[in-house]
């Protein structure tokens, strides 16, 4: 499965995140294609180097963007002057001790120390905000779990080399989604909106498969979002679920599959969520009820009452109150008649937890049971 964030929300992939988590519960691996996830991993990995990167990165911007960030700037000086603070302050001394005519050299070695400690500090800053894009954009979340080897990150999209050409590279990536018969796609707003502008320019033609696999993603993983406890579940803990539930796992996706026929868009239409709301709401939670009522400790309670063929409250008043009674006035020559009493509780007992086990083990075969264990399992 292929989950898609376009970044045109800003540099944070809290949105990704959730598709990522639902497709992790969906798919037996997941490939994540962000342009935000990107930028921050780069800023991270670029803060690590030695400061003298940053002349590098000095170097590698266009005069537009020297001249934004510093008003008034020549940037061919610039561009001149960089070669010069590359030079390593300790020689430039040893040349300044050459000769009288090389003593200038001293100044230029002052310079450059001024200039090396700048850059030092600078690029300490430049790590703590990263490290705090890092974390407050998700990003550190979503590397916890890259160890694991089911989610991997399509970095092909070079940042780069202009805006241009970095959105000329995610189309092209996405559009190599889009042909794939054997992806499934999920993707953010945008990028749906990206791929439904291909699709009427004709652009791009997908597969009948590539179809029907977007339409099973984005139901397979929108019904998973819409449980209860989904959205404060850590990605960590979705990766540990999922280790035992293979079973409901492959009878859910068989559910899904029938189910995307029932739906009245496209996957990547801007109405769909409406549509995953709707049959959430009257295909999937009736279900999920069921499964829940049959699962519920009190359903003992229940099954016992239909063996016996009694309400609650007559039930209580005609045998266990007479039984309980009965054991507390006995006396050792009452024994046989206690028990004979507490017979006619024991045996509906019996059957009734025979029921309930019957009850749930049709439960755990029910197509969405998966989604109840979910839910239970991240506390819902």
């Amino acid at each position: 499965m292929v989950s898609i964030e376009s970044g045109g929300s800003g540099i944070s992939v809290r949105h990704l995140i959730d598709l990522v988590k639902a497709s992790l519960l969906y798919a037996d691996t997941v490939e994540v294609l962000s342009i935000a996830n990107q930028m921050v991993r780069g800023l991270a990995e670029f803060s690590g180097n030695d400061p003298s990167s940053l002349l590098a990165l000095l170097g590698s911007l266009d005069d537009a963007t020297l001249q934004h960030l510093s008003p008034g700037l020549d940037p061919s000086q610039l561009r001149a002057l960089l070669p010069l603070l590359s030079l390593d302050p300790t020689l430039v001394r040893s040349l300044a001790g050459l000769g009288p005519e090389m003593g200038t050299l001293d100044g230029l070695a002052d310079i450059l120390d001024q200039s090396n400690e700048a850059m030092a500090s600078s690029m300490a800053g430049l790590r703590k905000v990263a490290e705090s894009m890092r974390v407050e954009s998700g990003v550190a979340e979503l590397e916890r779990v890259l160890d694991h080897k089911v989610l991997r990150l399509n970095e092909r999209v070079a940042l780069g080399e202009g805006t241009e050409a970095m959105v000329t590279a995610f189309t092209s990536e996405l559009k190599r989604y889009l042909q794939d018969p054997t992806k499934l796609l999920v993707l953010d707003s945008q990028a749906a909106g990206m791929a439904r502008a291909m699709l009427h320019e004709g652009l791009v033609t997908m597969p009948k498969r590539a179809t029907a696999n977007a339409e099973e993603a984005v139901l397979g993983t929108g019904l998973i979002a819409r449980l209860p406890a989904f959205t404060a579940a850590p990605v960590d803990e979705v990766m540990d679920l999922r280790s035992d539930l293979e079973e409901p796992l492959g009878r859910y996706r068989h559910k899904v599959a029938q189910l995307r026929g029932l739906l009245l868009t496209g996957p990547f239409d801007s109405n769909i969520g409406a549509e995953v709301d709707s049959l959430w709401r009257l295909e999937v939670d009736p279900m999920i009820a069921d499964v829940r009522e049959a699962m519920a400790e009190h359903g003992l309670i229940r099954e016992f009452l239909r063996s016996v063929g009694e309400s609650p409250a007559d039930f209580a008043k005609g045998v266990l109150l007479p039984t309980a009674l009965g054991v507390f006035t006995a006396d050792a020559l009452e024994v046989n008649g206690v028990v004979g009493i507490a017979a006619g509780v024991i045996t509906p007992a019996v059957a009734a937890v025979r029921q309930r086990s019957v009850g749930r083990a049709t439960a755990r075969r029910n197509d969405l049971f998966y989604l109840y264990e979910v839910n239970r399992r991240l506390g819902g």
